[in-house]
């Protein structure tokens, strides 16, 4: 798990696709999940054979491994996987990889005229596109039962999201649609006991 979270942090930086406000441990681990220490362990190495000839990729990802190493769940803090909220700090290091990329691109691309505004135009695509996504995602935190129905949008076979928006519902005094969210958790999960209560 820590080293899906340590990659994924990265991969969700950069392309912020299949977000979500809460991210549940799997049920049974996935196999895929077995590749991800072979990734983690491969940028870890890539990051130290480039110290001298790159150092800022190097110093880059020291940063980001220093400061997300305490947020990787080595110890179980709550019952949430991963939480992109942990992964504010340690993305500065890749962000300073990014912007220097950037800037040894736009230096390459400058000894001629199209060259010289490439970058430029590829970095103003990608700032429309991640608008566009903050544009999109900033609906699902409209109120609970939006933000818990991503959750089950994209993990509906996790109670917590089920009773969750069943709380939401509550709340707003929609009870038929919370009892049937709180029922459908205890369907999930006979033993859950949040929504038993």
């Amino acid at each position: 798990y820590a080293s899906a979270g340590y990659v994924l942090y990265i991969v969700k930086l950069v392309v912020p696709f299949g977000l979500s406000p809460w991210y549940p441990y799997p049920r049974e681990v996935p196999v895929y999940y077995w590749v991800y220490p072979i990734v983690a362990a491969g940028v870890i190495a890539a990051a130290i054979a480039s110290r001298k000839k790159y150092p800022l990729i190097f110093l880059g990802m020291a940063w980001y491994t220093v400061t997300v190493t305490p947020v990787l769940q080595f110890l179980q803090v709550g019952n949430a996987e991963m939480a992109e909220r942990y992964a504010y700090l340690p993305s500065l290091g890749v962000l300073l990889i990014i912007a220097s990329a950037f800037a040894a691109a736009t230096e390459r691309f400058t000894s001629t005229k199209v060259g010289e505004y490439l970058p430029h135009a590829a970095a103003g695509v990608y700032v429309l596109f991640l608008a566009g996504l903050s544009f999109s995602t900033s609906s699902v935190w409209r109120d609970g039962t939006t933000l818990w129905g991503r959750v089950i949008e994209r993990f509906p076979d996790s109670p917590m999201g089920w009773f969750n928006r069943g709380h939401a519902f509550h709340t707003l005094g929609e009870y038929r649609n919370a009892i049937a969210d709180y029922d459908y958790a205890i369907a999930l999960n006979a033993d859950y006991p949040y929504a038993w209560s």
